[in-house]
């Protein structure tokens, strides 16, 4: 057996790499995900942000995969419901102005949503929990963390539709396979091993 050690590996991004992503920016704020306690469509603070983006005009794009659309009440600028496919889900994110993160908790340590969006420059706005300021601290550029729903709007509004793509080591999916496939060892590698520790017989 040899030396154990430990690898730490970012949640991958998006799945199209963020080489292909060239369509400009549209005018929308991304919401949705996978509808549960810690951002429950139905509760907290996401009807709230809802209304208050309706009501100051500020475009919201609502997608949620787990849910039918007959639990919708219609309040977002776009909504739609249901599993998507790899490229269609890049394209909604890569292709929105910010996406939104209003978590109830403060002790999320994971969102693949925030490493997608972040794979793809994209601006994220979020409240405060274990992953966002971790990702605030990495990524300042992209990452707003405000726990005032209040305020989202006006800052939704105050982002920029256009920014210059930079390497912000958060990886989409072909560089983390890649990654991956770098800790493992190959066939070649295996057999190097085996020969540097055998040892000949004594005579």
């Amino acid at each position: 057996m040899g030396r154990a050690r430990i690898v730490r590996l970012d949640h991958p991004g998006l799945f199209v790499p963020t080489t292909r992503l060239t369509a400009p920016r549209d005018s929308y704020a991304l919401i949705g995900g996978i509808s549960r306690s810690k951002k429950s469509h139905a509760d907290g603070s996401i009807p709230t942000l809802l209304d208050l983006c309706r009501r100051q005009d500020v475009r919201v794009w609502e997608h949620w995969t787990n849910l039918p659309p007959s639990t919708l009440v219609p309040k977002a600028w776009r909504q739609t419901c249901g599993f998507l496919s790899d490229v269609e889900w890049s394209d909604l994110i890569s292709h929105a102005q910010v996406v939104l993160c209003p978590y109830q908790t403060r002790t999320q340590s994971v969102s693949g949503l925030i490493s997608e969006a972040l794979s793809a420059h994209c601006f994220v706005l979020s409240t405060s929990f274990d992953l966002a300021l971790e990702m605030k601290a990495r990524v300042p550029e992209l990452m707003l963390i405000e726990d005032n729903i209040q305020c989202w709007p006006a800052l939704i509004r105050q982002l920029p539709h256009s920014r210059r793509p930079f390497d912000n080591g958060i990886p989409a999916w072909d560089s983390f396979a890649c990654s991956i496939s770098l800790e493992f060892p190959t066939p070649q590698s295996r057999e190097g091993a085996l020969l540097k520790n055998y040892k000949l017989p004594s005579n």
